[in-house]
């Protein structure tokens, strides 16, 4: 795909030319008082630094602020307070125990309407088309903020209060007319509820979340049927949960989903009010990144002022701008500033995002983007890179993209054979050893293993290897390091592979902020119980367990069927269950699961390769947090192919599956080499690993033509144990277990990981065993010691497992720390070995695994 500069790119005033531009910032209730100058009123908050206000609907007052160069917005109450009820009392809803919303709470009820009466929803739409109709041309409002959009509930508190609504004999009928699932009709609502909750609580809940989004899209439709000129944003105020919080209640209870409601808003503004809630400051920046990764729009949060020192406030404001990745904020609410807190907000600049001019405004020559330079030749030229600037728009994605929706720029590089394909920008400098956070969104038309872009940051190169989604906007993670001796002071997108294309839009390098929440789930400290060692498998159909036992293994991953759990049960095996990887899915499904598994042989599968998938972190969390909320004693994990990515998902999982496919292709330490990287961040006791059991023809476009052979295998499970695994798994039964040969493999694999099972839970001592190599053939593909060794102790008795990690053979001379023993045992073999000088000479054949036992007394 060839690359030239698209028509119509020539967008200057749409897109910032430099990093660090002040951040969009607007303030929540600005009403002047009676009698008060507007104009003066208008020039006061100007002075501030504000950009925009929530105003009422007020004529003079929307004049004066238009008048002084505001953005005007109209909070909007959608299904909240009391006021539809004595106009329409059915209005009223019901709960799940049959009382009415209000009915006895003597003056103390939280308030709403049932979103699904027509009456109070053709009131509300007509109010907000008097709305737009009343202001347009000059003073025509910017935008309208729905409020409420949800089912009634305070949460404004420590302890929530959300009833579960609405049950009325409306809302009964239109769910059974509408999903056409038979809801008997003559349940009343608490029978009805307790039906739901037996057979559909996810249709109901997804029925529930309809009549949210639908009144969003009504009121997409006036606005959008407003005259051109008169463009007004759709904001939405939104409760700041995520669905790993109270069970899930904003999707169950509450309705309102962030995601869904992106696609029709143009903002969406999650009320961060972090002393109401009582959250510390530090969740401001958490929850405006959770709310930034699943909305596909702009997130715009809206943060406490009152009860805050200058101090702290700045502290809100930093933390959704750097942490959260905000590019505007608005403030709750104008009666809590003081005099110190205007001060805070008018200096604040926002988190600068050190990537120059990364919207990619074009210089008025059109000649390219401000401060980007396009790369020179550095080699033969017979194709020539193309370097282009083009809006999101104009690229063929698949489905909808939010970056198409709001015509981003994007710079491309479609690579030709001169290495030219770069573009470059300047960075600032930076201090050796200090760390940044690098967010992008990257695109790639098609995928060919092993052809990747590439940034570099102060002349270190970094390999974006997570980036395998095709015609989608994928966004990309990197932890960036300032290095010793920077070579450079460019930030270089590079593309070196002829014939491929890549495309990059909203680059953003920050200083970095650390992310992990202090309150997530504290990690398990074992699969299973204690002592218990996991020997599992993938693919284990029901029909085929009893095969799989009696092939060794101890553990199987599945999907956690009723027959599946209860042949488990039969058999003595442990199960790792895989979930929905939907929270919303995920609560029906644990509540199934829960009438049939035993919790001392349960752990769960949480999530398959979510770096190359680009799984929302956030979501990840959620996952965690109902499984942990539900089975806080049950281990969680994930495979991981990219060991850069774990620090991402560090409160997703207790354990990461390292899943590198090394045969026949890759060296053997593919594997352990990407344990040790994964161990920098997430250290080797949340590690376990899975050993490649697949293989052939249908996987060759892959570059896995073969099946591994046992002895590959066994190399792979032992390689994993002396880097620190603490469990091993196969992939996959289904393949590697089809043939009779195939279980043989497996077993002989099985067989001898059992005859260590003792020394499989013990950890390895901090000083490995020195390896000297005095073979011909003595390195391993990277330079190192063909032979990688641990060492472990357990009373008096200690263990050497040697590991041959090159397909020829070797020999080593190996040596402990301390005593020096005189005699080693080869514990599958049963020979005994004498020691040469207190060390041993050990021979291996081509991958071939040993295990030396001895006592550390002996010398």
């Amino acid at each position: 795909m060839r690359l030239r500069i698209a028509a119509g790119v020539f967008l200057v005033l749409l897109f910032p030319f430099f990093a660090g531009a002040e951040v969009f910032k607007g303030m929540y209730g600005v009403s002047p008082r009676a009698g008060e100058d507007l104009n003066s009123y208008a020039l006061q908050l100007k002075a501030t630094g504000l950009k925009a206000v929530f105003v009422p609907p007020d004529k003079a007052v929307v004049a004066a602020f238009k008048k002084r160069g505001f953005e005007v917005y109209v909070s909007v109450n959608a299904f909240g307070g009391s006021e539809a009820w004595e106009r329409y009392p059915d209005s009223m809803p019901v709960q799940a125990d049959g009382r009415l919303i209000g009915a006895s709470e003597q003056g103390k009820a939280p308030g709403g309407v049932c979103p699904s009466h027509r009456g109070w929803r053709q009131d509300r739409l007509k109010a907000i088309q008097e709305i737009v109709e009343g202001f347009r041309g000059e003073d025509a409002i910017d935008g309208i903020w729905l409020d409420f959009l949800r089912y009634p509930g305070v949460w404004e508190a420590e302890d929530p209060r959300i009833p579960d609504t609405c049950y009325c004999p409306r809302c009964l009928r239109l769910f059974r007319q509408q999903t056409g699932i038979a809801l008997p009709a003559d349940l009343d609502a608490v029978a009805a509820a307790d039906w739901i909750d037996e057979h559909c609580p996810y249709e109901w809940m997804k029925w529930k979340k309809r009549q949210i989004t639908s009144f969003a899209e009504e009121v997409r439709g006036i606005l959008e049927r407003a005259d051109a000129q008169d463009t007004v944003k759709l904001g939405v105020f939104l409760i700041p949960w995520t669905k790993g919080e109270y069970g899930n209640a904003v999707s169950y209870i509450l309705a309102q989903d962030a995601g869904e409601l992106s696609a029709i808003a143009d903002i969406v503004s999650p009320m961060l009010y972090h002393r109401i809630s009582g959250r510390p400051v530090s969740w401001v920046g958490e929850a405006t990144d959770y709310f930034r990764e699943a909305a596909g729009c702009s997130v715009w949060p809206i943060v406490q002022a009152g009860g805050c020192d200058p101090r702290e406030f700045s502290s809100v404001l930093d933390t959704a701008t750097r942490e959260g990745g905000a590019e505007a904020v608005l403030v709750f609410a104008l009666q809590d500033m003081t005099s110190g807190l205007w001060e805070a907000l008018g200096s604040f600049q926002g988190a600068a995002n050190l990537i120059t001019n990364p919207g990619f405004g074009m210089a008025s020559d059109g000649s390219g983007p401000v401060e980007w330079r396009r790369g020179a030749p550095a080699g033969e030229t017979r194709s020539k890179s193309s370097l282009a600037v083009s809006p999101a728009d104009r690229i063929d994605v698949t489905g909808w993209e939010p970056l198409a929706r709001h015509r981003s720029l994007c710079l491309g590089i479609s690579a030709g054979t001169d290495r030219g394909g770069v573009w470059s920008s300047p960075l600032p400098s930076c201090t050796p050893g200090e760390t940044f956070l690098f967010e992008s969104l990257l695109y790639r038309h098609s995928m060919e293993n092993g052809v990747y872009p590439r940034f570099t940051f102060w002349g270190e190169e970094h390999l974006v290897n997570v980036h395998m989604q095709v015609r989608r906007f994928q966004p990309v993670r990197l932890h960036v390091t300032c290095p010793e001796e920077p070579a450079s002071d460019l930030f270089e997108f590079v593309n070196h592979h002829p014939g491929h294309t890549f495309w990059m839009s909203e680059p953003r390098l920050v200083r970095m902020a650390d992310l992990r929440d202090e309150n997530a789930p504290k990690p398990a400290a074992s699969f299973f119980e204690e002592g218990f060692y996991p020997i599992g498998v993938y693919g284990a159909e029901p029909d085929a367990l009893e095969t799989v036992k009696a092939a060794g293994f101890n553990t199987v991953i599945t999907d956690g069927s009723k027959e599946t759990i209860e042949k488990c049960h039969e058999l003595g095996l442990k199960y790792v269950v895989s979930v929905p990887k939907d929270p919303d899915r995920l609560t029906p499904f644990l509540d199934e699961l829960a009438k049939t598994v035993r919790s001392d042989d349960l752990a769960f599968y949480v999530n398959d390769e979510p770096g190359i998938h680009a799984f929302p972190r956030g979501r990840a969390q959620d996952i965690q947090r109902l499984i942990k909320a539900r089975f806080p004693d049950a281990a969680t994990c994930m495979a991981v192919v990219r060991p850069q990515v774990c620090r991402d998902y560090l409160d997703a999982a207790d354990f990461f599956l390292l899943d590198q496919y090394p045969v026949p292709h890759m060296p053997m330490t593919w594997l352990s080499d990407s344990m040790d990287r994964a161990a920098r961040d997430v250290g080797r006791s949340r590690m376990a690993a899975v050993v490649q059991a697949f293989g052939g023809r249908k996987w060759s476009g892959w570059g896995w033509p073969r099946m591994p052979q046992w002895h590959e295998m066994d190399c792979l499970a032992f390689l994993s144990v002396v880097h620190g695994a603490r469990g091993v798994f196969f992939f996959s039964f289904s393949e590697a277990g089809a043939t009779q040969e195939g279980v043989e493999s497996l077993k002989k694999v099985t067989d001898r990981l059992h005859l260590l099972q003792p020394w499989l839970s013990v950890e390895n001592l901090p000083d490995a065993p020195e390896v000297s190599m005095v073979s011909s053939y003595r390195v391993d593909p990277g330079g190192r010691p063909a032979i990688r060794c641990c060492l472990r102790r357990t009373g008096q008795e200690c263990l050497v497992i040697a590991v041959n990690t090159i397909g020829t053979f070797v020999e080593g001379m190996i040596a402990v720390e301390g005593p020096r023993p005189t005699l080693y045992r080869e514990v599958f073999s049963g020979e005994d070995h004498a020691a040469q000088e207190g060390r041993l000479r050990a021979r291996l054949g081509p991958y071939e695994v040993k295990a030396f036992s001895f006592e550390s007394g002996t010398s």
